[in-house]
């Protein structure tokens, strides 16, 4: 069943929406809206579903009413100024809420890449060598722990972690007495489940004499816990 007889469109309300809609096509947005909310005015009393409402103005748009000169005739020109205008104030409300549910469902997702809550106050280790360690506290401060074991250099950083970003007034760097360039901390940190969860973060620009890692990602996991 097509829309137009579900709700029960009255002719000269068809007529009337079709002019409306056709002069949609050369109108500017800011008319455009004008003339959507003169459309909501004369279905306000249809009570359209909020679902329901493109799809209705497209088929009654592709009827073709405001070109059906035995319409045109029997109704005549129509002064849309004179035509009651509706926000839509109802429409407005279901998209709030329709807004509010994506938001709820997405913040539900997004606390998935948050920090396990039986994680926190523990030491979580580097999985490779195990000498550098992160503690987050039950109110998402933490302490980031660095240790050079061939220069016996020792580095900490400490802060609060928002959105899972590593947020501290002391750089995220540090440059070790045998590196020729300065590590970078990135601030993102990443929850990873690859074989079992652990937190990821990446030390940028390690280099040594000894070696060169562009990108050192660190992986941190309890103690007691192991990522594979």
């Amino acid at each position: 069943m097509k829309l137009i007889e579900k709700y029960n469109i009255k002719e000269e309300d068809l007529y009337s929406i079709g002019v409306i809609e056709a002069k949609k096509a050369s109108s500017s947005f800011f008319e455009k809206e004008k003339l959507k909310a003169k459309s909501l005015g004369i279905l306000k009393p249809y009570n359209v579903k909020f679902m329901d409402l493109g799809i209705l103005l497209d088929e009654i748009k592709a009827q073709g009413y405001h070109a059906n000169q035995a319409l045109i005739e029997k109704y005549g020109n129509i002064d849309i100024e004179t035509v009651p205008t509706s926000m839509g104030l109802k429409y407005v409300v279901t998209i709030l809420i329709v807004l509010i549910t994506v938001f709820f469902v997405f913040s539900q997702i997004g606390g998935n890449n948050s920090i396990p809550d039986d994680w926190k106050g523990k030491k979580l280790y580097s999985v490779v060598d195990g000498r550098a360690w992160i503690i987050i506290n039950d109110d998402n401060t933490f302490t980031l722990h660095e240790y050079i074991p061939n220069s016996e250099e020792t580095y900490e950083w400490n802060g609060k972690i928002k959105n899972m970003e590593l947020i501290t007034s002391k750089p995220l760097s540090y440059h070790g007495r045998n590196d020729y360039k300065p590590t970078e901390i990135d601030s993102k940190i990443e929850m990873m489940d690859i074989g079992g969860k652990f937190l990821r973060i990446n030390f940028k620009g390690f280099n040594t004499i000894s070696g060169s890692y562009e990108t050192d990602g660190r992986n941190y996991t309890p103690e007691n816990r192991s990522p594979f």
